[in-house]
């Protein structure tokens, strides 16, 4: 990948991605739904990630909706309420993801004890739930 690069999502997914394309030489933009920047990554090391980011060029735009793409072109609708057009070369896809619980729920009320570690969907928490999963894992 190279060139302009538009990232949607600015969650820890997004970073990572805008981590590795600014390595590549692209010039990146990260458009975020939201008011924060850095979701899922511990506050601190998102805002020293965040502004590492933005001292290697990438721009971010936060609480903006897309509102069409055309070509390469991804209009936005910024948190001012005004339309910006940004070109890209690639589109990256770096939204948040969401659990799959389906044989975790499937597995409630068989003959054998069911542990649950904490919500794995949560990066913030990762030395949390390496605690918790070594506490359990003694248990056993």
């Amino acid at each position: 990948v190279t060139g302009k690069v538009a990232v949607l999502g600015g969650g820890s997914i997004g970073f990572e991605v805008a981590k590795v394309l600014v390595r590549n030489n692209c010039h990146v933009s990260i458009i975020e739904e939201g008011g924060r920047l850095g979701t899922g990554v511990e506050p601190l090391t998102g805002n020293v990630l965040r502004r590492q980011l933005a001292g290697l060029g990438v721009v971010f735009y936060r609480r903006a909706r897309i509102s069409r793409i055309t070509g390469k072109i991804l209009a936005i609708v910024d948190r001012e309420g005004a339309e910006q057009q940004i070109p890209f070369d690639h589109l990256v896809f770096a939204l948040d993801w969401q659990p799959e619980d389906s044989l975790v729920d499937s597995l409630h009320g068989a003959d054998y004890q069911l542990i649950q570690v904490s919500p794995y969907q949560h990066p913030a928490r990762y030395v949390h739930a390496f605690k918790e999963g070594t506490a359990v894992g003694r248990e056993i």
